[in-house]
This record gives structure tokens, C-alpha cells and sequence, in this order.
């Protein structure tokens, strides 16, 4: 009997994604795409939904459109959403123009209308040097998906209001049909206190 149980447990302990064991949002210092600096301090004082991605990415390019749909419902009192991009602060300037280039395609391929939600470009343009002494600008992109040690686009997270990891997920259900999706992002907040569907 005493086995069964232990089965049972490591079971769903090992089912677990490990960002699910609470754990500290990493520190970060970026600025968002109105300019505005900001650091792990924002997360604190509000639940937040947290998601990171890459503009072009076909399953994040969902997650976005799919964000609209709850945004107008948030408490902003008490929630919000943070969306880091891994792209340029160019690139993100170019996907909400109206007029037409290959970043701006992206955006009204997936009827994507509007950002109500904390836009923060987690890719710079720096000088790099090599050991030989020969200068370029290169990009230093990925940094906090790299400090969170994920590869997936997108990855998102529920933040508490003590600025901890309490839920995560990779991926988006991008194959489904909307109304399943926005269902099980809808679960997905409903791990935020007072986030749910409209």
C-alpha cells in the first residue's frame, strides 16, 4: 500500500513543470517599447501574466491575438500582463504600424489589433568586440529567457504579488480550435487570483 502511494506522489510531483515549485521571477533591467525602464519590481504588488516570445512565431502570434480577448477583463488594480518580445524595440515599432512591411504582415496576418498589455522588446543592438580588436554591433537577445532557461516561444508564467514563479507553461495550443484556446488560457488565469474570462 505504502508503495502505490509513493508511486502516486513522485507521479505527480515528476508531472510537475519544475517552474511550478514556486520560485523567485529573476532579476532584469530593460526598458519598454513607450520607453518607460522597468525591472522585477513591476511584478511585485499585482498577480501578473507574464509571457515571453518572438514575433513570427505562429503559436505566439495566437497567444497574443487570444491576450485581447481577456485583457479588457483584468482588474488592473490587482493584475496585469507583461509581454517580453525577443525582438528589436525596431522590429516591435514595425509589427504595430499600420503601414505595410514584413513585421506589420505578421501582425494583420493573425488579426492581431491592438497590444493592451505591457509591451518590453528583450533584444538590443550592442557593440561587441572580438578578440582581435574588430568591432560590430551585434544583438544581445533572449536574456531573460535565458535567466528563466527556457527555448520555447512563447513560455508564460503567472507571477504572484511577491514577485514569484506560482504556474508556468511552454508552448500555446495553437492547433486548436479559438474557442478551445481561449478555454484553456482562460484555466490558465483562472490560476490568477480574479483573472478569467470576461
Amino acid at each position: 500500500m505504502n508503495k502505490i502511494i509513493l508511486l502516486s506522489t513522485w507521479l505527480f510531483i515528476s508531472s510537475l513543470h519544475p517552474s511550478a515549485i514556486e520560485r523567485k521571477f529573476p532579476d532584469f533591467q530593460q526598458t519598454t517599447l513607450d520607453g518607460i525602464g522597468i525591472n522585477q519590481e513591476k511584478l511585485k504588488g499585482k498577480d501578473s501574466f507574464v509571457a515571453i516570445g518572438f514575433l513570427g512565431c505562429g503559436a505566439h502570434m495566437f497567444l497574443l491575438k487570444d491576450l485581447e480577448t481577456f485583457a479588457d477583463s483584468l482588474d488592473t488594480t490587482h493584475q496585469q500582463i507583461v509581454v517580453f518580445l525577443e525582438n528589436t524595440p525596431d522590429q516591435v515599432e514595425a509589427f504595430f504600424q499600420e503601414e505595410k512591411n514584413m513585421w506589420s504582415d505578421f501582425r494583420k496576418q493573425y488579426k492581431i489589433k491592438s497590444a493592451p498589455y505591457l509591451i518590453v522588446p528583450d533584444c538590443e543592438e550592442e557593440t561587441l568586440e572580438t578578440k582581435d580588436g574588430i568591432t560590430y554591433v551585434g544583438r544581445q537577445c533572449r536574456k531573460l529567457s535565458k535567466k528563466l532557461r527556457t527555448k520555447s516561444s512563447p513560455t508564460f508564467y503567472h507571477v504572484n504579488a511577491e514577485g514569484r514563479i506560482v504556474q508556468s507553461s511552454k508552448g500555446y495550443w495553437a492547433l486548436l480550435p479559438k474557442q478551445e484556446r481561449l478555454k484553456k488560457l482562460n484555466d490558465f488565469l483562472a490560476g490568477i487570483p480574479g483573472g478569467s474570462a470576461p
